[in-house]
C-alpha cells in the first residue's frame, strides 16, 4: 500500500512515519502540511491510502475531499484530536480514524482494515459515505464549499450563496458579487449544504431561503420566486409543495 500523510502538525507526521515502518507492506510516498498541497500530491502520486487530518488551516480534510469527489478517492484514515463525539459517526460510515496522540495498536487496526478493503478490490471509499460523515460532524457555521478554478481554490460559506443553477456536470453558484463553477451534481451539492437553509425549487435550481423575498402563483401550479436583488426564478409545481412546507 502506498500512502500519503496530510497533516499540519510536524509531530503527527513524524509519528505516522514511525508507526508505518513496523507495518509490513505499507510505504509512505509523501507528506503534506495542508489540504492544498495534499490535492496536488494525490493527483500526482495516486496513493492507495491517505492519512488525513480533519482540522487544518485554509482547507480542512472534509473540504479537501470535496475537490476530489470527481476523482477516484483513496482509502481515507482521518486523524483528529476532537472525535469523542464523532466516534460512532465514523463507525456507522465505515470510515477509519485515529485519535491524537496516535497509539500503535489503533494505527495497525485501522491500516489493516484499509488493506483488507484494497484486497477485496474496494479501494475507493464511497463519496456518499464521506459526505454523510461530513454533515454529521459539522454544523451550518462550519461547512465550507471548496471551488477549484484553473489557478486558485475559493472557499465559500453557504450563507454567501444566493442560488445555484445546474449546468450539466457542473453547478453555478451565485453570490452577491460574482458566480463560481463547481464540478458536482445538483443532488450532491444539495447533500453538502445545510438542510435548514437550502431547498430545491426546480430540477435545475437551488435557493438559499435566507434570500427569499416573495412567492407568486403562476400558470399550471407553478410559482415565481423572487430573491433579494430582484432575481426571479421559476418554482415548478413538482417542488412547490416542498417549498411551501419548508416555509411553514
Amino acid at each position: 500500500m502506498k500512502a500519503l500523510i496530510i497533516d499540519d502538525e510536524v509531530l503527527t507526521r513524524q509519528k505516522v512515519h514511525q508507526l508505518s515502518r513496523d507495518f509490513e507492506g505499507l510505504e509512505i510516498i509523501g507528506e503534506c502540511k495542508d489540504g492544498l498541497e495534499g490535492i496536488e500530491m494525490i493527483h500526482q502520486k495516486k496513493p492507495d491510502l491517505v492519512f488525513l487530518d480533519i482540522q487544518m488551516p485554509e482547507l480542512d480534510g472534509f473540504n479537501m475531499i470535496q475537490l476530489l469527489e470527481e476523482e477516484p478517492i483513496p482509502q481515507i484514515i482521518f486523524i483528529t484530536a476532537y472525535s469523542h463525539f464523532a466516534h460512532k459517526a465514523f463507525e456507522i460510515n465505515a470510515v477509519d480514524y485515529l485519535l491524537k496522540p496516535i497509539k500503535k495498536e489503533r494505527f495497525n487496526e485501522a491500516v489493516q482494515r484499509c488493506k483488507e478493503r484494497i484486497l477485496r478490490n474496494d479501494a475507493h471509499t464511497r463519496a456518499k459515505d464521506l459526505k454523510s460523515l461530513f454533515k454529521k460532524l459539522t454544523n451550518s457555521q462550519s461547512i465550507r464549499i471548496a471551488v477549484k478554478s484553473e489557478n486558485e481554490i475559493n472557499i465559500l460559506k453557504p450563507e454567501e450563496v444566493i442560488w445555484i443553477k445546474a449546468e450539466g456536470n457542473y453547478v453555478r453558484l451565485f453570490t452577491q458579487s460574482k458566480f463560481y463553477l463547481k464540478r458536482i451534481s445538483m443532488q450532491k451539492m444539495l447533500e453538502l449544504l445545510p438542510d435548514d437553509s437550502f431547498i430545491r425549487i426546480h430540477k435545475s435550481h437551488l435557493i438559499n431561503l435566507d434570500y427569499l423575498e416573495k412567492i407568486e402563483p403562476h400558470f399550471h401550479g407553478d410559482y415565481v420566486v423572487t430573491l433579494k436583488g430582484g432575481i426571479k426564478l421559476n418554482c415548478s409545481r413538482h417542488y412547490a409543495d416542498h417549498l411551501l412546507s419548508a416555509l411553514k
